[in-house]
């Protein structure tokens, strides 16, 4: 009796777990076309797909830079400013942000441009604020600028009549979709949009995570290393700074009377 109670509870608790699963994923998908989308270009690039609180959803590293940039990284689940910045400090230990120089960063989202009396580009600016703001207090120079669409792009969205935000996801998921095309597309539900986007963020995830992570983290490593010993001087203050605290420590505790 006493193990059929127990092989129900199982079943029950893993009922539960599936359903609960599936009302998350049905909130997920129902809330679509209320997410955000974000795009940063540094030479890696990444993207971002956030919730109405700005936290991440699903992200891909869209080229080799990005995957050895983010090869530790784990940002499901963060604020994306917290998310930017970690991405950012990988950067710099990696040398794709240069100490000495003026590095340009291009952001991208689907933010519309502000009209008379309303705030507009909240998550762009968000997200240059905070890229500024991050890399000036490391003592880092960045010119970071908004990502514009080219001129046919901009006629297109003249001719249908659709904001440009929208005209940036219709952009990416033309790009992901071999099949599918801009006039299509400008028919689709904006949630159908975003879950084009969502779906390639999850199926590249998962590949690079599967066969491709481990690679790029010993190329990172190595990149690491090389940074590090081009300049020595700006990597090693924090460094510097733990010696000091466990110099402290240690002094305190040879200090000490052995009767204490």
């Amino acid at each position: 009796m006493k193990k059929l109670i127990a092989l129900f509870m199982v079943l029950a608790g893993a009922f539960t777990l599936a359903a609960c699963s599936s009302d998350l994923e049905d909130t997920f998908d129902n809330n679509l076309e209320n997410y955000g989308y974000a795009r940063v270009e540094i030479n890696p690039q990444i993207e971002f797909i956030v919730d109405e609180d700005d936290v991440v959803v699903s992200y891909a590293l869209l080229n080799e830079d990005a995957e050895i940039v983010a090869a530790d990284l784990e940002l499901e689940g963060l604020p994306v400013d917290e998310a930017l910045e970690l991405f950012l400090d990988e950067a710099v230990e990696l040398g794709y942000l240069e100490v000495d120089e003026e590095n340009n960063i291009t952001i991208i989202t689907n933010d519309e441009p502000a009209e008379e009396g309303q705030e507009g580009q909240r998550l762009a600016e968000k997200l240059r604020e905070k890229a500024q703001s991050h890399l000036e207090g490391r003592g880092i120079g960045a010119q970071v600028a908004f990502g514009e669409l080219d001129e046919e792009l901009l006629e297109l969205a003249e001719d249908y009549d659709i904001g440009l935000g929208r005209l940036r996801l219709i952009q990416s998921a033309v790009e992901i979709d071999e099949d599918l095309d801009y006039e299509t597309a400008l028919e689709m539900e904006m949630r159908d949009i975003m879950e084009i986007l969502r779906d390639n963020h999850r199926e590249r995830m998962e590949t690079f995570r599967n066969e491709r992570r481990e690679a790029m983290h010993e190329i990172r490593e190595e990149m690491r290393e090389r940074a590090r010993n081009r300049r020595p001087d700006f990597f090693n203050d924090d460094e510097d700074e733990n010696d000091d605290t466990n110099d402290d420590t240690n002094d305190d505790t040879t200090n000490e009377s052995p009767d204490a």
